[in-house]
């Protein structure tokens, strides 16, 4: 029998910027911190690790791949049983839409399926992945500016 696990993400931005950004932005050489929940559909999940964040953002015809290590230990969960945790400090040094994946490892040979919402499917893939879209820090220190040139006022990013 198959584990099924939904995996919701959201970004958590420095204060400075929040007021420009939309849900899944973060910005290109700030930390940002994602923050993950885990919800069992089905089964008793016998807990597991993820060992590793990846995020891959193409540039041109080529791609950064950013690995975050990371020992995170997803703890046993009962039937529709949530577990939240984050991932702090990353950082992206290049502009775009990244992709951000993971795997569960556990010790039982059993598969994991991964979703994204309790009503869809699985995702196909052997990951949970989702994305991110990364925005440059000059371009919302000008839209700053200008924010506050229309308002009349000093220049604060707040």
């Amino acid at each position: 029998m198959t584990y099924r696990l939904l995996f919701e993400m959201s970004t958590i931005n420095d204060k400075k910027y929040a007021s420009l950004l939309k849900p899944f932005e973060v910005v290109r050489g700030e930390p940002f911190s994602l923050e993950f929940k885990v919800k069992n559909l089905g089964k008793p999940f016998p807990g597991g690790n993820i060992n590793q964040i990846n995020l891959v953002l193409p540039i041109g015809i080529t791609e950064l791949n950013v690995i975050f290590h990371r020992n995170i230990e997803i703890p046993r969960l009962e039937p529709q049983e949530e577990y939240k945790f984050q991932v702090k400090n990353l950082d992206v040094p290049a502009c775009g839409l990244a992709e951000i994946s993971l795997r569960v490892e556990i010790e039982e040979k059993e598969k994991i399926e991964y979703f994204r919402s309790e009503k869809g499917e699985p995702i196909e893939e052997d990951r949970f992945f989702s994305f991110i879209y990364v925005v440059d820090r000059h371009l919302l220190e000008i839209i700053s500016l200008l924010k506050d040139l229309v308002k009349g006022g000093e220049n604060k990013i707040e």
